[in-house]
């Protein structure tokens, strides 16, 4: 039942009593699509697209989502390529119905994949002919999703064709490699074909250019053959000869000798291809030289510790054609410098080539000679210790030696015997001329602890004891024999002994007797008649007879009364 409830109008009341009327859901469901409307689908293999369940769709009201099906090709089904024209409907729950006419474009969207990695690398061609050279490369693989047969097409150049080469080169061509599918979808990619001509043309050089010469200026030379050069363009052929530069061809005139020719062939494409020849002018006539007397001189200098001397000479003169021409000696004529040597100094002087070929040349000897003996020069007498080394320098000079050879007998840094003894030198110069002198070496002894006196005062007539040690250069006792020594005792210091010696040996024990490493000796202070010596100071010497100058060791003693 319904109950319906209106609120009257102020034009009055009426009754709704005993009217009915139906009510109900009497709308159909919304479709997502127009009729008439044309819906674009992407296929997905060449026999189309699937319908997909969202093609059109059905709404009916807020919660309600009515089944859409369409005819004759359903939702979910396979739609061939091009354009199927549907009826899509729906039925709500209320029953009714609604309908549209639409159409399906199943189209071909995607692109053809053209495999870059099947793509012709950059390509870099020789020159093979005048303009250009052939280019050969596989074409670039593609790919697509509906038209199997899509194949790709390369311009300008397809493989076969021509690539132009435009002088000097290089010249570069893009290559544009395109895929177009059947609905005129295309993608593309490049590369580059580069012609170049690296090819330098090839040169022909004379094998033979050479001519006797005519005058002293030299000759004309023909050139068998004649240069040449072949290149796939034009080319180019010109000769130089230097010093200075001057472009000849065959028959131009050549100096005495070997002259050196380039020929530089060049091509359209700016290389170059550089060869040499040698043209020759020969001379058979040999030029005539004069002669130089032999030369003989004293030494008179060094030069790098080589004795010798510095000699000038006159060169010899020579002519070639009747024309003074120049000459090289083995040395310098102003002043040469030649050293002494037994053998002699054979200089060559010879005529500088006049054709390359042809010279000249005299002979003449040189001999220098030393007659001259060195200088030598010893040190003065050298005094030194037992056991000592001694070292000492002899010297020499020699006009024409600056080292001559010094030898010393004994050496240098020797160690001599006690006393005198003789050095002799010699100096050898390079010619064996020498010069001799010596030298004295004095060799003494060292006085050890020097000579001592048990008593400093003694009573005149008694016994005084001393002691007393000689040493070498080490500080070690020397055993110089008793009879070597003598011992003497003077009135006065030792600063300033007055009178003659008056100890006398023979009374006491008055003998000169080892002491250990030492020696010592008792003087008993009487005079030749035992009666006592004088008072006073005195001073004790021993001496050492073997030395030259003769050593002692001193004390002194005061005697008294």
């Amino acid at each position: 039942s319904y109950v319906v409830t209106s609120q009257a109008a102020n034009t009055g009341e009426f009754d709704l009593i005993g009217l009915e009327r139906d009510i109900g859901d009497f709308m159909p469901p919304s479709l997502s699509a127009n009729s008439g409307e044309t819906v674009v689908i992407q296929a997905t293999s060449p026999q189309g697209a699937i319908l997909p369940g969202d093609f059109v769709t059905a709404t009916k009201g807020e919660f309600e989502t009515p089944t859409v099906t369409c005819d004759p090709i359903d939702l979910g089904e396979q739609a061939p390529l091009g354009e199927t024209d549907l009826t899509c409907s729906a039925t709500a729950e209320n029953m009714i119905s609604a309908s549209v006419d639409i159409t399906a474009d199943v189209q071909d969207l995607d692109s053809p994949v053209l495999d870059v990695t099947t793509m012709p690398a950059d390509l870099t061609l020789q020159r093979e002919t005048l303009n250009g050279a052939i280019v050969n490369y596989s074409l670039p693989t593609v790919s697509d999703l509906i038209d199997v047969n899509v194949a790709a097409v390369c311009t300008p150049l397809a493989p076969g064709d021509t690539a132009l080469f435009t002088v000097p080169g290089p010249t570069v061509t893009e290559i544009t490699c395109k895929a177009v599918d059947a609905v005129g979808v295309s993608s593309s990619a490049s590369f580059f074909v580069t012609v170049e001509d690296t090819t330098a043309p090839a040169l022909t050089i004379p094998t033979s250019a050479g001519a006797e010469a005519s005058s002293p200026t030299g000759a004309s030379v023909t050139f068998v053959p004649d240069p040449s050069a072949t290149d796939i363009g034009a080319v180019s052929v010109g000769c130089t000869r230097y010093d200075p530069p001057v472009a000849v061809v065959s028959g131009d005139q050549f100096l005495f000798g070997a002259t050196t020719v380039e020929c530089t062939a060049t091509d359209d494409a700016g290389l170059s291809t550089v060869d040499q020849f040698v043209a020759t002018v020969a001379d058979t006539t040999a030029p005539t030289i004069t002669t130089v007397a032999d030369i003989t001189v004293e030494a008179n200098t060094t030069m790098n510790s080589v004795g010798g001397a510095f000699i000038d000479f006159e060169p010899p003169e020579a002519r070639d054609f009747g024309e003074l021409i120049h000459v090289n000696c083995d040395t310098d004529p102003t002043g040469a410098f030649y050293p002494l040597d037994p053998m002699l100094t054979t200089v060559t002087c010879t005529t500088v080539p006049d054709a390359g070929n042809l010279t000249a040349s005299t002979s003449f000897t040189v001999t220098v000679v030393d007659t001259t003996p060195p200088v030598l020069t010893v040190p003065a007498d050298i005094t030194a210790l037992l056991g000592e080394d001694v070292s000492f320098e002899a010297t020499a000079k020699d006009i024409a030696d600056e080292s001559p050879v010094v030898t010393c007998d004994p050496p240098s840094g020797s160690s001599f015997p006690l006393g005198t003894t003789t050095v002799d030198c010699t100096a050898t110069d390079a010619t064996g001329f020498s010069d001799n002198a010596s030298f004295n070496v004095f060799v003494t002894l060292g006085e050890g602890s020097g000579l001592t006196s048990n008593k400093q005062r003694v009573k005149a007539g008694s016994v005084a004891s001393f002691n007393w040690i000689w040493v070498d250069f080490f500080g070690n006792p020397v055993d110089v024999g008793e009879g070597n020594q003598d011992i003497e005792a003077r009135l006065g210091t030792c600063a300033n002994p007055l009178g003659a010696d008056v100890l006398n040996e023979d009374p006491g024990s008055s003998d000169i007797r080892r002491s250990g490493d030492g020696w010592t000796f008792n003087w008993q202070t009487v005079g030749d008649g035992e009666e006592p010596i004088e008072v006073g100071y005195y001073c004790v010497s021993v001496v050492l007879m073997t030395t030259s100058p003769q050593q002692s060791q001193s004390t002194m003693i005061r005697v008294r009364k």
